[in-house]
């Protein structure tokens, strides 16, 4: 049994304890995304709340297990009311998962990314032009919120998967936390360990959201606080997260994006340990 595999079946036993726990999980994300998102949760077993306010949003936070922000379809309203439920859950100890939705694409999406992390988020997500973007603090998508054509890398290409690990973890040293890099391979690492996991199907790339819905899922296995140990639950509740998303997609009929994205939500409510046990992918990146 390799690590990944290890650490996969330390994280299992959390699906079942979610849906038996129901946890409250605070879900900020953009229009474009919030009633996916949403679904998604619900679907898997947690129960979400998208209150976004700024008036109420610190005070909506800390009834919940876990909090999952977002830079997606960011606005002055929904940015102001992030900053102070994320100023509320880290003066309440509440885990949070932070989503780098674009953050090279503007500066004022690099500026307000710097404020969320300052908040020690539990959790950073974003994908392989986002997380080179955080790291070296400078823009350097030319596709708005999508993955550059010089950041993406294809399984199997194993010298730029290794490149992006060594981004990632890089990151996940100087913040202090876990770091889910998202891809046609995900990367997940706490700056030591660097897990490449390969489940999934490419035409998740084709549904607005699912980025959001998995970091909201990342966030709602969060929300079980098994551990005293921070960057080991983020570790392992990403890890759970990433898997039942993927083999969800991996395992729905569909015709095309728009039937995979109804799917998705059945398979989440029906995915048992078993069926991730059997289909799951990954291995201990050497960093």
């Amino acid at each position: 049994m390799n690590r990944a595999e290890a650490l996969f079946r330390e994280a299992l036993p959390r699906l079942d304890a979610l849906r038996e726990k129901a946890p409250l999980v605070h879900c900020m994300t953009g229009a474009v995304s919030v009633n996916f998102c949403a679904n998604a949760v619900l679907a898997l077993g947690a129960r979400p709340i998208c209150a976004e306010h700024p008036a109420e949003s610190a005070e909506i936070v800390v009834q919940a297990a876990a909090l999952s922000l977002s830079l997606a379809n960011i606005t002055e309203a929904r940015d102001s009311a992030m900053r102070l439920a994320a100023g509320a859950a880290r003066a309440a100890d509440i885990p949070m998962g932070f989503d780098a939705v674009g953050v090279g694409a503007s500066a004022l999406r690099r500026e307000l990314a710097e404020r969320y992390l300052a908040e020690k988020p539990w959790l950073i997500k974003g994908n392989a032009s986002e997380i080179r973007a955080l790291l070296l603090k400078s823009g350097r998508s030319g596709a708005g919120v999508d993955v550059g054509a010089e950041d993406r890398a294809e399984r199997g290409e194993g010298d730029k998967i290794l490149a992006l690990a060594r981004d990632a973890a890089a990151l996940a040293r100087r913040e202090d936390t876990v770091v889910l890099l998202s891809g046609a391979v995900d990367l997940l690492t706490d700056g030591e360990c660097c897990l490449a996991l390969q489940n999934g199907v490419p035409l998740l790339g084709k549904i607005c959201g699912s980025g959001c819905a998995l970091n909201c899922l990342s966030a709602s296995f969060l929300a079980l606080r098994e551990g005293r140990d921070k960057k080991r639950e983020a570790l392992l509740s990403a890890l759970l997260a990433v898997t039942v998303w993927n083999v969800s997609a991996e395992t729905a009929e569909t015709r095309g994006p728009g039937s995979l994205a109804v799917e998705l939500l059945d398979r989440l409510s029906r995915i048992t340990g078993a069926e991730l046990s059997l289909r799951f992918s990954g291995e201990e990146v050497r960093i």
